[in-house]
């Protein structure tokens, strides 16, 4: 766990802030947020050491429904009995927070993570065309001249 947690806390100060910006996070309280965070990143592969990986898991998981009734819920790991963290949600806010990470993670894998991350896209870098060994031994191609009809 001590591998990851650059990461934990990193992908936590992201998450707090979607959570402040998107109306299906906002009924988590800070509790259950810092919770979700610790229980995806454990239960992750460890080779998921980059933020952007973490990232990713959180959403996978939230949209996987562990919010839902009758899924695992959250417990709480500083309560003596079992007691789910997210017991006062309803199920309508539940589902709310599940749809909202299914459509981040509809996002993500799209290639939309500045839209889930509400930062400006990156610019597109030109690549140059790669060419051919053929064509690089043929000879440039000959200059039409101009003529009258041209001009």
């Amino acid at each position: 766990m001590a591998h990851s947690l650059p990461s934990c806390v990193i992908v936590l100060r992201v998450f707090k802030e979607m959570c402040i910006r998107y109306s299906g996070f906002k009924e988590l309280t800070p509790w259950a947020q810092e919770l979700v965070v610790q229980k995806c990143i454990a239960s992750a592969n460890p080779d998921y050491s980059k933020p952007g990986d973490v990232l990713r898991r959180l959403i996978e998981c939230i949209a996987s429904g562990i919010f839902l009734p009758g899924s695992c819920g959250l417990l709480d790991p500083c309560e003596r009995d079992q007691l789910d963290s997210i017991a006062y949600l309803t199920p309508e806010k539940c589902e709310l927070i599940t749809y909202t990470a299914q459509h981040m993670l509809r996002q993500i894998a799209f290639g939309k993570l500045h839209s889930v991350l509400g930062v400006e896209a990156l610019p597109k870098e030109d690549t140059p065309t790669k060419r051919s060994a053929s064509s690089s031994d043929a000879a440039p191609a000959a200059k039409v001249p101009k003529t009258d009809k041209d001009s």
